[in-house]
């Protein structure tokens, strides 16, 4: 192998070994801009989030050709939610779930109900918010904000969602 950049009296060629650097440096070029690409086109996409088992999809409301939004319902409660969301979203940003300074779900309030809860008029007593995201080498962003809220009831429409868990997705990509 050593031979190919041997000039005709034995010696090292500069010449050769320049080609032999010239070629491996535009591979590396041509490598690079076909990775970026695949990266570039994977974010022109949603970002998937796994969803917890036994949750069905509602609804999905397109906004626009990069956002929309997805409804989902499941039976288990609100707290089993918000934990298996917590634990993806600790997988997500690759760190250990009891490190106390990781990206977390936050519930609003933090403690007890909103002040506008009323039971029996559709508003919810609390929620949790989730956020997952990712930014490509090339600054490219998708998102994925994912709120959980418990079923409730609304009288005046007769609608009762009670017994299940709301889980709302608002998803976000570059066109």
């Amino acid at each position: 192998m050593a031979s190919i950049f041997l000039s005709r009296d034995g010696n090292i060629s500069v010449f050769k070994v320049g080609v032999g650097f010239a070629i491996v440096g535009g591979l590396l070029i041509v490598g690079g801009f076909i990775l970026a690409a695949i990266e570039q086109n994977s974010f022109r996409s949603p970002l998937d989030v796994a969803v917890p088992p036994e949750t069905t999809v509602l609804a999905t409301d397109e906004l626009s050709p990069a956002s929309r939004r997805v409804f989902y319902e499941s039976l288990l409660e609100p707290e089993d939610v918000y934990r298996y969301y917590d634990q993806l979203l600790a997988e997500h940003e690759g760190v250990d779930i009891n490190d106390p300074n990781r990206e977390r779900c936050v519930r609003s309030p933090s403690r007890g109900e909103f002040e506008s809860y009323k039971p029996g008029d559709g508003s919810v007593p609390f929620e949790y918010r989730c956020l997952f995201q990712q930014t490509s080498l090339l600054g490219i962003d998708r998102a994925t904000m994912i709120t959980i809220q418990p079923g409730v009831r609304n009288d005046a429409t007769g609608q009762n969602f009670e017994g299940t868990t709301r889980i709302d997705y608002e998803q976000y990509w570059e066109p």
